[in-house]
């Protein structure tokens, strides 16, 4: 529709697919482009624990290109 609405999913994981790309997730690794979003210790450890069950999930996918 045009509009941007992070209240759904296809806006939402957009979004942080193209935060991750411009913070070279790939480049710099994920800890620093989680770090960069937030600097608690903590809410990087969660997010790490969060992805790593996702990538259990779908093991062959990589959506940050």
């Amino acid at each position: 529709d045009g509009l941007i609405d992070l209240n759904t999913v296809p806006d939402s994981i957009f979004s942080v697919a193209t935060y991750l790309k411009r913070h070279r997730y790939k480049e710099r690794g994920r800890e620093y482009a989680f770090q960069r979003y937030n600097h608690s210790d903590m809410y990087v450890r969660g997010v790490k624990l969060y992805s790593n069950e996702f990538k259990k999930l779908m093991p062959s996918r990589d959506p940050i290109k």
